[in-house]
């Protein structure tokens, strides 16, 4: 059974069904408290993973502590990769920047696979790889026409 709490005012015990069927209404807000037996203390509805589960199913992710998280952190690296492969392209730094981003973007897909919901940034990663696989061929095309004008030229 369950107790809650609502603007100063203690209410309950009332069953799981009823208070989910309040937190439905809007009878009662994530920030209200709840408590029942076996509980250390009273805490926010909507800290409480046993309602979200119940309220949301399996798209409540684990949360560690009190706090919850919609949807995990950027890897890093998929940032990274991104942001070298865009400044490959667009600042003409070709091969100086891609292949970082490229070694940055294989490492951040890796991270992101063994790891499944922990972190995200899995199309960054994409984009960044792409740009930067798309910079080193442009690198190595570019070094073979100059090759190819320096030979011709002697």
């Amino acid at each position: 059974m369950w107790h809650y709490a609502k603007e100063q005012e203690r209410h309950g015990p009332v069953s799981q069904e009823q208070l989910l069927g309040l937190l439905r209404s809007g009878a009662l807000a994530d920030h209200d408290l709840v408590w029942r037996e076996g509980m250390a203390a009273w805490q926010a509805a909507g800290e409480v993973m046993e309602l979200q589960r119940a309220l949301f199913g399996s798209r409540v992710p684990e949360a560690a502590g009190s706090t919850m998280s919609v949807a995990p952190p950027q890897n890093g690296l998929a940032i990274t990769s991104l942001v070298l492969g865009i400044v490959s392209i667009v600042a003409m730094t070709l091969i100086i920047t891609a292949i970082p981003g490229v070694v940055c973007g294989h490492i951040a897909r890796r991270q992101i696979r063994e790891a499944p919901g922990v972190q995200s940034g899995e199309g960054m990663a994409i984009a960044g790889l792409i740009l930067g696989y798309i910079a080193i061929i442009l690198s190595l095309a570019f070094i073979a026409l100059m090759v190819a004008m320096f030979y011709s030229i002697s």
